[in-house]
């Protein structure tokens, strides 16, 4: 199979089945932001336990498979490491560049990232 099939597919998958696609009824941490060039509205909840730790995070809001690609990957990456890791994150070490080439296109890389400039809004203070 063609690389590049199979990472649209996997963008796919993501959209049409994610797993932290939903809006809590309680949550410690929560931030919102909109991508106006395409409409995707991006809102990210997080409960922490004792130590800071993410105990859950969701997401919530209209995206397209790109910005939802983003997201999954960002709440995978971020379930159960400390808040303090939001600024760690680098959402284009997570996947393979050379196969997945989404940094070539200013659009689609900014619909990928609007997660990160989402987490970037929480006030970890």
């Amino acid at each position: 199979m063609d690389k590049d099939l199979l990472y649209r597919k996997e963008i796919l998958d993501y959209y049409k089945n994610p797993m932290f696609k939903e809006e809590p009824s309680s949550y410690d941490l929560k931030a919102r932001l909109k991508n106006p060039s395409c409409g995707d509205d991006l809102t990210i909840y997080i409960s922490l336990d004792k130590e800071k730790n993410i105990q859950q995070i969701s997401y919530s809001g209209p995206l397209c498979a790109i910005s939802t690609y983003g997201a999954e990957l960002a709440c995978q990456y971020l379930l159960n490491k400390n808040i303090k890791d939001i600024n760690t994150i680098n959402l284009l070490d997570l996947i393979n560049k050379k196969e997945f080439p989404i940094d070539k296109n200013p659009v689609r890389l900014k619909c990928f990232l609007l997660v990160i400039n989402t987490l970037g809004k929480i006030n970890l203070k």
